[in-house]
This record gives C-alpha cells, sequence and structure tokens, in this order.
C-alpha cells in the first residue's frame, strides 16, 4: 500500500495534512422530508447539480451532508451525531438521514439535545424515487460499516465524495482513487475532521467527485470483462 501514501502527489485537491496516508498506513427546516414519486419524463437522467437536485427532493439549498443507513449501531449513531453537532458549531451545513434502523432516533435525540435538530432532516418514502436523486443533492455522503460495497458504488456513479470507516472493502474502491476520505471506526474526532474538509472545500468536493464517477464506471466494466471471461 506504500502507492497510497502520498496522495497529494497525483491529486493536487487531496490535503496534504498526511492523515489519511498515516490511517491507511496504519491499517433550513425542521421535521421529515417527503419525496415525490418521480416522472420519468419530467425527470430525466441528466447529471444534476446539487443545488438543482435538492430542490428538486425539497431540500433547503446549504451544503448537505446524506448519511446512509440502517442505523443499527448504536455507537456509529452517536458518533455520527457528535460529529455533525461539531462541523455545524463552524460551518453551515443540513444532515439529512437516509434508512431505517433503531438507532436512528439516537442520533435525532442527541441532535435535538445540542439545538442543531431543525438542521437534521429524516428521508421517508424511499420506495417512491431514485437514490440517485438522493445522492446528487448531497455534497458529501457518509457510510456505516453495513452500508455495503452495492451502496459505496451507487453514490461514487452520482459523483459525490463519501466519509466512511477503513473497513477493508471500502478503503480498496476509495482509497486509489481518492474518492473519499476514511477514518478508523470509532474515532469521532477522524470523522468529524473528515467531514468538516469536505464540506469546507468545494475544490476537494468536485475533485473527489469527478474521480469517483470514473471508478465506478471502472469497477462496473471490470466486473462485465470478468463475467465474460467467465
Amino acid at each position: 500500500m506504500n502507492h497510497y501514501l502520498n496522495p497529494e502527489a497525483k491529486h493536487p485537491d487531496v490535503p496534504r495534512d498526511g492523515g489519511l496516508a498515516a490511517l491507511i498506513a496504519d491499517r433550513g427546516h425542521r421535521g421529515t422530508v417527503r419525496i415525490a414519486a418521480p416522472s420519468i419524463k419530467q425527470r430525466p437522467r441528466t447529471r444534476l447539480d446539487p443545488m438543482d437536485a435538492r430542490s428538486l427532493v425539497g431540500l433547503s439549498g446549504l451544503t448537505t451532508i446524506v448519511a446512509i443507513g440502517p442505523f443499527d449501531d448504536y455507537a456509529h449513531a452517536e458518533q455520527l451525531a457528535a460529529a455533525f453537532i461539531a462541523v455545524r458549531r463552524h460551518c453551515v451545513v443540513q444532515l439529512v438521514l437516509f434508512g431505517t434502523g433503531e438507532h436512528r432516533t439516537t442520533l435525532l435525540r442527541r441532535t435535538s439535545a445540542q439545538g442543531v435538530r431543525s438542521s437534521v432532516h429524516v428521508v421517508r418514502d424511499s420506495y417512491d424515487y431514485r437514490w440517485s436523486d438522493l445522492f446528487a443533492a448531497a455534497d458529501v455522503v457518509v457510510l456505516g460499516s453495513s452500508s455495503g460495497t452495492a451502496v459505496l458504488l451507487d453514490v461514487l456513479a452520482a459523483g459525490r465524495p463519501v466519509v466512511a470507516p477503513a473497513d477493508p472493502a471500502i478503503v480498496e474502491l476509495v482509497v486509489p482513487a481518492i474518492v473519499g476520505l476514511v477514518y478508523r471506526q470509532g474515532d469521532m474526532s477522524a470523522m468529524t475532521e473528515a467531514l468538516r474538509r469536505l464540506v469546507s472545500t468545494p475544490a476537494l468536493r468536485r475533485g473527489m467527485g469527478g474521480r469517483a464517477r470514473r471508478a465506478a464506471r471502472r469497477h462496473h466494466l471490470e466486473k462485465q470483462c470478468a463475467q465474460t471471461v467467465r
């Protein structure tokens, strides 16, 4: 993995503080957002700017973090809540929770207790629309340890950078192309810093987003080739 140690040499938009390298080396409205069902005629599959996509799914124009469930892990819910609260103190940003899970309410209670609940939204009726609509509305997507590789690839295909735990399967896709930031599972400070860095640096997000699309396309082609060979 030595070729991961200096990502900024290949990708100048990657921060030069060495945080990612060290990690790998060590290996505004309150309430519910309801999404209208999409229409193929009205909603062509075009590449949407996040601001345009947010208007389609009923979100405000603020910089948006989308967190993907299921929210079944208490520790992850607590960590995400604490990280968002810390980022929210310094950045004007909203958090969208996409998915179910018994500890989604844990996250909502924590943010409510800290006075930022109005910046947290819950998406319901997910069966009524394409996941890509919501991914397109995101500036940053947060994955949990149980989100899965298929969801990660959907996010990358939408051209959005990710913040995710350093699970081997996630690292294999995220790190070589530098399409997001990973952190040690349970490290709230590292998760907070990753979110803060991406939220506050549009150029970094754009660079990672462009590479994310290419990485997803390459993975799809490699999978097709492997299936053809078999």
